[in-house]
């Protein structure tokens, strides 16, 4: 996907299914061209928690939904609101990574 410059309309937004219900995951952004910002959306498309702006490596940390499911944005650094209004130009991977469930003890 290519994030580029504009007023609310350079933002990409992804739905990753298929895993448990309320489980933890790390999303990260890599291969990037620009400086990238990732969010994490609840059910009601309301913006919950975003990464660090500017960080390094993009990375947030979040929880599935009680049917495993998460709603993930991507935008450039400075658009902190997620409102797709931003300068940033480029490439970028999201990689998106559930954590291991262990085992239940016999």
């Amino acid at each position: 996907n290519i994030v580029g410059p504009g007023c609310g309309d350079s933002l990409d937004f992804f739905r990753f299914s298929g895993m448990l219900p309320f489980q933890s995951f790390t999303a990260t952004i890599s291969a990037t061209t620009f400086h990238a910002l990732i969010g994490l959306y609840n059910n009601s498309n309301s913006l919950v928690i975003t990464s660090v702006p500017m960080a390094a490596i993009p990375t947030l940390s979040g929880t599935a939904d009680s049917q495993g499911r998460a709603l993930i944005g991507v935008s450039g650094a400075t658009d902190t609101p997620f409102h797709g209004e931003h300068i940033e130009v480029g490439t970028y991977t999201l990689v998106v990574t559930p954590v291991a469930v262990p085992e239940p003890a016999a």
